[in-house]
């Protein structure tokens, strides 16, 4: 795909979730550079023709967009 300008394209990580009805209802640990970090706020969600977006701040403040994929079942995020 073709990257917008200013935009830092999603990268693949993993992502720890609770799930409910479906996968992916609430992210709950990302693994960012070898790293567990715990996600203590959700700050937004929605959703868009690719799948699940999260706003989400970590225990050491940090804060990633993650989308999770359904299509093929990936987690991306970028660092906000």
């Amino acid at each position: 795909g073709r990257s917008t300008p200013g935009i830092t394209p999603l990268s693949l990580c993993d992502v720890e979730c609770v799930s409910s009805a479906k996968y992916a209802d609430r992210p709950t640990a990302i693994v960012f550079e070898l790293e567990r970090l715990p996600i203590t706020t959700i700050l937004n969600y929605w959703r868009s023709p690719e799948g699940t977006n999260f706003q989400v701040l970590t225990d050491n403040n940090l804060a990633f967009e993650l989308t999770y994929h359904e299509a093929s079942d990936q987690w991306r995020y970028r660092t906000l």
